[in-house]
């Protein structure tokens, strides 16, 4: 920053190479200035799912068969919904 890059170029940079050094850093804004993306905010996903806590054998299997419910009932209501409209096209 003291270079004059932004906090995003700066922090990008370092975290981009994995904190190696600054010349490192340097390399890369000196080899990105043109990318379309190069004043973007670096976004970094996947950090919430790592601090989830794991789930017993017994609340997957409920899990399982409560999407099996959900997924039963969706069945159903798709198939009431295509009887009646099998009827309709029948009285037509």
């Amino acid at each position: 920053m003291e270079m004059g890059f932004s906090k995003i170029v700066s922090e990008k940079a370092l975290f981009l190479n994995q904190s190696k050094s600054v010349e490192i850093a340097m390399t890369w804004i000196e080899e990105h200035q043109s990318d379309t993306d190069f004043e973007e905010e670096l976004v970094i996903t996947g950090i919430q799912e790592q601090t989830k806590p794991k789930r017993t054998k017994e609340e997957i299997e409920a899990a399982a068969r409560e999407m099996s419910k959900i997924q039963h009932e969706k069945f159903k209501l798709k198939q009431v919904k295509q009887d009646e409209d099998n009827e309709k096209f029948r009285r037509n």
